[in-house]
């Protein structure tokens, strides 16, 4: 049986560098990468270069699952594109395209022909839909820092001036 092509797709609300930075960092994937509530991510790293190895785990919060995962990394653009071959056969090819402040993130599957199609587009839109929740909630905290240290300053200014 041959792969089946899966693609899954999100808006984020970040421009492309940061949108890589989130998405290639473990110490943020490890906070986003996961299909549903009752699945952690708790080892991620990928040696971004060709030829890089990237490794994983998902551990059911109830300890009732653990899934290790390990790929070669095929090819690398940063900030623009990530391709990924799993040693279970599954690849994957991820692509930033800029949208003005925004980034889309396009993630092609050639995934497992032996797992039904629709469960697993609907696994794989999760996960990148918790990556675009994940960025909007860091973008929101960075935008809210940075109004209130803008207030500070202003702040200070005024009573420097005996305002």
């Amino acid at each position: 049986m041959s792969p089946i092509e899966i693609t899954v797709q999100a808006l984020v609300d970040a421009p492309a560098e940061r949108t890589w930075h989130f998405y290639t960092d473990p110490a943020h994937v490890l906070r986003w990468s996961a299909p549903h509530e009752g699945l952690r991510c708790t080892r991620a790293k990928t040696e971004l270069r060709p030829g890089g190895r990237h490794v994983g785990r998902f551990e059911a919060l109830d300890g009732s699952y653990t899934y290790d995962y390990g790929g070669d990394v095929i090819a690398v653009q940063a900030p623009r594109r990530l391709a990924i071959a799993l040693d279970d056969g599954i690849s994957m090819e991820t692509r930033l395209q800029p949208d003005g402040a925004r980034t889309w993130v396009t993630t092609v599957f050639h995934g497992a022909p032996e797992v039904e199609q629709g469960m697993q587009r609907s696994l794989w839109q999760a996960v990148l839909d918790n990556f675009r929740d994940y960025v909007a909630a860091r973008q929101a905290e960075a935008k809210a820092l940075a109004d209130s240290r803008a207030e500070a300053a202003r702040r200070s200014e005024a009573a420097r001036r005996g305002r």
